[in-house]
């Protein structure tokens, strides 16, 4: 009886001693933290000072990253700074900077941006093939690295945007080893797996892999209702990279990305095997293959989920070559999915333009599909529940409007 009651005081000082921290980068006050008032001014300031479980409220603005991964206010290059997190501690944004609960937020209206552009210059221009950045040379390496997170940690109402993972750097947080030529968005090392909920990852660029977010070692963050618009990465995966991890994707948009190889969208290799449900890729492009999603020796699940006017743009394997999804080793499961013109050198006809599939021994690919809208000229037009090549009917394509009549 008294481990029971000893577990229970146990359980109530955790919860009383959990707290709320705010930050306002327009806060005048003693920048304590304490209240609205007395905001903090940086957020990283509010991460270091905040414990396990703790909340930490962000009012609308850009908030820059202000501290090197070793605590360091002054590296060498502003380049090395970033938010960095290896605790569970729930990060929300989205406030004006007033509210009493969080109901009250609104994050669409209130954009709270975490932003790795130092000098406030970057110029964006075009979308998937076409997109290109300029005055990046001064932007972080990472806008935000993770460390050891579960799913208790959060990431919630945010724009994350700026990264420029280009850089020749390496260096060490909470034991782990980071570069600086992947995830220039966000970087998720050594089994991180936060939950990011409500929040956009644009106009970030790495050199190598994972332009929008890089997962890495076993890190399966849970991503739910977020975008991952105009991301571009140099060799692959210009939305989303994931290196030995699975993470759960519910009710996002991949929309405009870029891979100068594969996997535009979002690449998955060595046994990554994500579940993607709810979800939508559409007019991302890479200059090989899997223009929306690339997969090598890994088989997502991937459910309900729409891919439109993604471009792979060339063959380089044996097999089919895949504008929507390109498998080499993989065997995903593919159930309620609607491919839709994805093309390969802009045809949307020409074999494999939906789904392609390496096709030689022993990296053949043997996807199941079922239920599925499947693209003229495919290997996948017979089947379970397929309907194939058949117009989806969305309610007005024209205008980027694709859910079902």
């Amino acid at each position: 009886m008294k481990k029971y009651i000893l577990l229970l005081l146990i359980t109530l000082s955790l919860n009383i001693s959990a707290a709320r921290l705010y930050v306002n980068i327009s806060a005048t006050g003693a920048n304590n933290g304490t209240s609205w008032v007395n905001a903090y001014t940086k957020l990283q300031n509010a991460i270091d000072a905040a414990a396990v479980s703790d909340e930490i409220w962000v009012a609308a603005g850009t908030y820059l990253p202000t501290k090197d991964a070793s605590g360091n206010a002054f590296p060498s290059t502003d380049r090395m700074k970033n938010f960095h997190l290896d605790k569970n501690i729930k990060i929300y944004g989205g406030f004006v900077g007033t509210e009493t609960s969080l109901s009250q937020r609104n994050w669409v209206t209130n954009i709270t941006t975490l932003s790795g552009d130092f000098n406030n210059n970057d110029v964006v221009t075009g979308a998937g093939n076409t997109l290109s950045f300029a005055n990046y040379g001064e932007n972080a390496y990472h806008v935000v690295i993770t460390v050891g997170l579960t799913a208790a940690a959060t990431l919630d109402g945010f724009t994350i945007s700026g990264g420029a993972a280009n850089g020749n750097v390496s260096f060490f947080y909470s034991g782990e080893q980071f570069g600086g030529s992947n995830g220039g968005g966000m970087l998720n090392d050594g089994g991180s797996s936060p939950t990011i909920r409500n929040s956009t990852f644009t106009n970030n660029y790495a050199v190598n892999e994972g332009g929008g977010m890089f997962n890495t070692y076993s890190s399966n963050p849970i991503i739910i209702n977020s975008t991952f618009l105009k991301n571009r990465a140099n060799s692959a995966g210009g939305g989303i990279f994931n290196d030995d991890s699975s993470p759960t994707i519910l009710n996002s948009t991949f929309l405009s990305n870029h891979s100068n190889w594969t996997g535009g969208g979002m690449s998955n290799v060595r046994g990554s095997h994500p579940t993607i449900r709810n979800s939508i890729f559409l007019k991302n492009h890479s200059l090989s293959n899997g223009g929306g999603v690339h997969n090598d020796d890994s088989s997502p699940t991937i459910l309900n989920t729409t891919f439109v006017n993604n471009n792979g743009l060339e063959a380089n394997y044996a097999g089919e070559q895949g504008g929507g999804i390109y498998n080499i080793g993989s065997n995903p499961t593919i159930t309620n999915c609607i491919f839709w013109h994805n093309t390969i050198n802009w045809d949307y006809n020409r074999f494999g333009a939906g789904i392609g599939n390496y096709t030689a021994y022993p990296r053949a690919s043997f996807p199941v599909v079922t239920y599925s809208i499947t693209q003229a000229y495919g290997p996948h037009s017979s089947g379970t529940g397929i309907i194939h090549n058949q117009d989806p009917l969305f309610v007005d394509a024209a205008n980027d409007d694709y859910s079902l009549q």
